[in-house]
């Protein structure tokens, strides 16, 4: 087999195994409704998304250099995961020895350094899949990633469901730490494959400090009107998307539905995302991945629409729960899509830890402004909330309307003038 293509079905089924560990703990389900048994704040739940992606977003500008000084990138992805894995493992046994308040400050403390160490693997994960996956092939590989994992993760809706409904004798909340334990066994599956691929040792650039990449980075959103309209759509989507976990708030506390169902809302998320990735796949590669964004702007929109519609008026509200995860699964599935290629295609290849932990350490700063959208579930209610949503991600749809083309060589020379 040759060396790209062996690169790219470990990274692919790398991705198959981490996103299925990554439904069975899903922050706007599972997570959701694990902390809305442990506590009535909506605050502290609408923390927890933000958390996990802040943790990954927020990082990396900060390491970027460190990064780009270490020849072989393997290394560091393979470090960071070590401490990932103790971090699941501290967590499990805390949920079968703890409860109440102390678990709940346990949750927190061990998702801390689960979440940053997401952050710091993930810049050496994203700069070997930019060297190492040629640019007509980045979207067939998430395609291939996110379907397999949606494969792989409608079986985890069934365990779910199986070990939440009492399927091993477990009530609360040992129920959800074999949950927990199961997604950390795919998760050290996962990290071995991806740790297995070739990475060729890159030519270490000149020292620069944290102010000399600062202005470098900055000098790329000044000079390219579509990166900087670029991120400010991305941003909102962050934003927009906070709304997606008062779902499952909603659905546990005022519907009283079981941990199967929320099992199965997990499913219907998955089959919507593997339906779409296959789609969104060859339409990114053959028509551009611009349209695959357009249309997960469009499905965070409906979405947020139809979480007013559902609290307003309990029209239905199992159709409409369905729905909104159906869309959620599908917004998901065209961002994973789309976001990785466009940010490989737009970033100059010599700076490229530099410009993607620039890029996502801004987006890790939406994703805890995100985190706020709990005082407003608390202040003016739900159907406020998903409204205010919805807003946000016609203000996404709006930037995007600015972004004309992605054009690789001008923003490679603007980046280096």
């Amino acid at each position: 087999m040759k060396a790209s293509a062996r690169s790219f079905w470990l990274n692919a089924i790398s991705g198959a195994f981490v996103g299925l560990a990554e439904a069975l703990v899903d922050t706007r389900v599972v997570m959701s409704a694990f902390l809305s048994l442990l506590t009535d704040s909506n605050v502290l739940i609408s923390f927890i998304a933000p958390m996990r992606e802040a943790g990954w977003w927020l990082p990396q500008f900060f390491v970027s250099g460190w990064v780009e000084r270490t020849p072989r990138k393997a290394d560091l992805y393979r470090a960071t995961n070590l401490w990932r894995i103790f971090s699941w493992l501290a967590l499990i046994a805390c949920a079968f020895t703890l409860k109440g308040l102390p678990l709940l400050l346990a949750f927190a403390i061990c998702m801390v350094p689960i979440s940053i160490g997401a952050g710091i693997a993930g810049l050496p994960w994203t700069v070997i899949t930019a060297k190492t996956i040629p640019p007509g092939r980045r979207g067939s590989l998430f395609a291939w990633r996110n379907g397999l994992a949606s494969i792989l993760g409608i079986a985890g809706g069934g365990v779910i469901a199986y070990i939440l409904n009492g399927g091993l004798g477990l009530g609360f909340p040992q129920n959800y730490g074999a949950v927990f334990a199961v997604a950390a066994f795919m998760y050290v599956i996962g990290y071995a494959l991806m740790g297995m691929v070739q990475d060729d040792p890159d030519v270490p650039p000149a020292p620069s400090n944290l102010r000399d990449q600062a202005k470098r980075a900055l000098e790329l959103v000044k000079t390219s009107h579509d990166y900087r309209w670029f991120l400010i759509s991305r941003s909102l989507i962050s934003l927009g998307y906070a709304c997606a976990p008062f779902f499952a708030v909603y659905a546990r506390r005022e519907l009283n539905v079981s941990g199967g169902q929320l099992g199965s809302f997990v499913s219907v998320s998955l089959v919507a995302g593997l339906i779409g990735n296959w789609i969104f796949g060859k339409i990114g590669d053959s028509r551009g991945h611009k349209v695959i964004f357009l249309f997960a702007i469009t499905c965070g929109i409906v979405m947020a629409l139809d979480g007013a519609v559902l609290v307003a008026t309990r029209f239905m509200p199992e159709l409409q729960l369905y729905a909104a995860y159906a869309l959620s699964g599908l917004l998901t599935s065209a961002l994973a899509v789309s976001f990785g290629p466009l940010m490989m295609d737009v970033t100059p290849t010599e700076n490229r830890s530099l410009y993607y932990g620039f890029t996502h350490t801004l987006l890790g700063i939406s994703v805890i402004i995100g985190g706020f959208i709990g005082f407003l579930a608390d202040a003016v209610g739900l159907t406020w909330l998903f409204m205010f949503s919805c807003v946000v991600f016609a203000g996404s749809l709006l930037a995007m309307a600015q972004v004309h083309r992605f054009p690789a060589k001008s923003i490679h020379v603007a980046a280096t003038a």
